[in-house]
């Protein structure tokens, strides 16, 4: 039962971690074009 939750866990992180990257990358683009 802890393996699964561990599993879970470990999942969600890597959503999350996913979801910030994508968030970074959208605010570098916008921000970028913002400058030029």
């Amino acid at each position: 039962l802890v393996g699964i939750i561990k599993n879970c866990q470990k999942k969600e992180l890597e959503k999350i971690e996913r979801y910030t990257a994508i968030l970074k990358e959208r605010q570098a683009a916008n921000f970028s074009v913002k400058k030029s």
